[in-house]
């Protein structure tokens, strides 16, 4: 009885580790049969021209902007414009009282009609001058008289028929003319040089009259203050004040003619951002019949700071700027800088790029299974990038659910 029970349990046992050696492959094949397959989007690697673009962010920046000062000082009778405003070149801004300035004038005016009668007087000889030149050619007329009759006197007393007292005579009566002459011409030399000094002097006058006639008009000028510019008053400094001195600030304007704008560049894009790249602008404030504006980078700004990473200021110059288009300083905008564009090159988009420790792989599909490929990568933009190494044109790369796939693992294509 006792065998067989024993044979029974040694049967069960039996029949039990067949049954389990059976059902281990069926359930492998099932497990393997049902193992779930990941559904992701795939794309063709393609071959296009590309446009390698970097986005920003910058703001509105005047051309120039310009302090107004005084020239004149005075009490302050006008002020036309307030902080913030915007106002066009030629517009009166301040007016000072210009009585004082009309009183210097008036006065320069009077000097000046004086000293030119002065000078019109003095360009004729003066009497002194013009008597000792006739004296002095009488002089010379007699002097040369005496020189004829010495000759004959000389020849009378060689013939006896004169005595030596009357040509002696006759001798001194020529050293007196002959001293005659010699003094007006000193007296004509002294008379020329005052004359000349007199000349002078006025025509000193009169420059220094013409001068202080134009300094007087140009203070008067300057008693009105203009907008050199089209542009905003972005500091009101003379305020409530009601007198001014010269040289004071008394307004700051912002020259938005020809606005520029000011991007920062990030470290990493330093090296490829260069003067005279196009760039696209857009902002809220253009306006509904304008999509976007076009500019230019006319410089690159180191701004390194202490503490900060290194990073570049592009100062963008507008293109085809619309002249009824008000900008205002500090405006904010959206800048697509075009770095680069290629033609006939491996094209993928961003989000099929999978990075480990700055290298670079895809997902790519043969068959029904997912194949990790390293690749190296060009130039992007914010859509797409340039595939170097790598990749073929035709082949099929994953775009999603990258985190839940690895390689070999099977996958379905929701679409091509």
């Amino acid at each position: 009885m006792k065998k067989s029970i024993n044979l029974h349990k040694k049967v069960s046992i039996l029949i039990i580790g067949l049954l389990i050696l059976l059902l281990i492959p069926i359930f492998i094949f099932t497990t393997i049969k049902k193992s779930p397959i990941c559904n992701v989007d795939v794309t063709s690697v393609k071959k296009k021209d590309f446009i390698s673009t970097l986005s920003t962010t910058g703001r509105i920046i005047p051309e120039e902007s310009v302090e107004i000062k005084t020239s004149v000082s005075g009490k302050i009778i006008l002020k036309t414009i307030k902080e913030g405003e915007y106002v066009k070149k030629d517009k009166v801004l301040l007016k000072i009282d210009k009585t004082p300035y009309l009183v210097a004038l008036k006065e320069a005016e009077f000097n000046l009609i004086k000293d030119e009668n002065s000078l019109n007087r003095l360009k004729d000889s003066p009497y002194e001058l013009t008597k000792a030149k006739n004296e002095l050619i009488k002089a010379n007329t007699n002097l040369e008289y005496l020189k004829k009759k010495e000759c004959i006197y000389k020849e009378l007393y060689e013939k006896k028929s004169i005595s030596l007292p009357e040509l002696d005579s006759l001798t001194k009566e020529i050293k007196d003319a002959q001293l005659h002459v010699t003094q007006l011409k000193v007296d004509i030399e002294h008379y020329e040089k005052v004359w000349k000094d007199d000349l002078s002097e006025v025509e000193k006058k009169l420059k220094l009259d013409k001068e202080i006639l134009k300094k007087a008009e140009n203070e008067l000028k300057e008693t009105e203050i203009i907008s050199p510019i089209n542009g905003v008053i972005i500091e009101d400094i003379v305020g409530l004040k009601e007198y001014v001195l010269v040289g004071e600030t008394l307004f700051k304007i912002m020259n938005l003619d020809k606005p520029l704008l000011k991007a920062k560049i990030e470290e990493l894009d330093i090296n490829r951002v260069k003067p005279c790249l196009k760039a696209t602008i857009t902002g809220e404030w253009l306006p509904a019949d304008r999509n976007y504006l076009e500019g230019e980078i006319m410089k690159i700004i180191p701004c390194a700071t202490s503490g900060e990473y290194p990073y570049m200021e592009a100062i963008i110059e507008l293109k085809k700027f619309p002249s009824d288009l008000l900008l205002i300083p500090n405006l904010s905008a959206d800048i697509e800088i075009t770095i680069d564009k290629m033609k006939d090159v491996l094209v993928i988009p961003q989000n099929a790029l999978i990075n480990k420790d700055g290298r670079y792989f895809v997902y790519t599909v043969e068959g029904s299974s997912a194949r990790m490929k390293k690749v190296e990568i060009g130039v992007s933009n914010e859509v797409e990038v340039v595939i170097k190494k790598g990749l073929q044109e035709g082949e099929k790369i994953i775009t999603s659910n990258k985190e839940k796939i690895s390689a070999g693992v099977k996958v379905r294509e929701r679409n091509l």
